[in-house]
């Protein structure tokens, strides 16, 4: 499994640095627009423009963090937890489906909530300027819900505060990753049988969308190894989402 490096948060931060200085501008833009939240007397400036960006960077950091998560979270189902039940993994990494192993779209969600809650942890924890979340998933969508954020603006006999919602969701089908593929891709296979390897290949790419195919021959089995036809940053750079496993052929 792909681990998170120091480049990685390197990469994020330079992210984060830019974005806040997009933000610093825009904040200037639209002060006016920023009274309207105002909940006191106005304050000065600068300590207002200073509360709107902590919660510009607060949502951003919140939001690219459970993109990453996400995307984390789907790899590892797809190279640990894409089946269920009796399974067994060859030496090259194989893992034999059958109607003993094979996806169950439940547990796979199951899955990658807890694993999505894990990594985004990690992503998070070193952000001092963050709030807790309570993570739902939704099919292929990620709520992240929590209470309202005030913050205040204050300097001497200037005072002043608005509120704003941390809250949000994502949704992964909007990057080309669904967590009920796994199941179809079963059951394509079910459909699309026999020893041409090409042939099954063409079948399978008629009714799997999100995915790269290509299927080799190898006595008993038919060896599948599918890819993402999107790719996703991680350690090693952009890469595609790998799914391996082998379909024995009855006789």
């Amino acid at each position: 499994m792909r681990k998170k490096t120091n480049k990685k948060a390197q990469i994020f931060a330079v992210w984060l640095v830019l974005i806040t200085i997009i933000a610093f501008g825009y904040a200037l833009y639209t002060f006016v627009a920023i009274s309207g939240k105002l909940q006191e007397s106005i304050g000065p400036p600068t300590k207002l423009i200073d509360a709107y960006d902590k919660e510009t960077k607060l949502l951003f950091y919140a939001k690219e963090s459970a993109r990453l998560a996400a995307q984390d979270a789907f790899n590892f189902i797809a190279e640990k937890k894409a089946a269920s039940g009796d399974c067994v993994i060859d030496g090259s990494g194989y893992v034999g489906w059958s109607s003993n192993c094979k996806p169950n779209t439940t547990e796979i969600e199951e899955n990658f909530l807890l694993e999505f809650k894990k990594s985004y942890e990690s992503y998070m924890k070193d952000y001092t300027e963050k709030t807790s979340y309570n993570i739902t998933l939704e099919k292929n969508n990620i709520n992240l819900n929590a209470e309202s954020i005030t913050l205040n603006a204050t300097e001497k006999e200037y005072n002043a505060s608005f509120t704003f919602e941390p809250s949000f969701s994502i949704d992964i089908s909007a990057f080309g990753l669904d967590l009920t593929d796994f199941e179809s891709i079963y059951s394509a296979t079910q459909n699309c049988k026999g020893r041409d390897a090409s042939k099954v290949k063409n079948c399978m790419t008629e009714k799997v969308k999100n995915w790269k195919i290509d299927v080799e021959f190898k006595e008993p089995s038919l060896l599948f190894d599918l890819t993402t036809k999107q790719s996703f940053f991680f350690d090693d750079g952009f890469s595609a989402i790998k799914l391996k496993f082998k379909i024995k052929i009855e006789v």
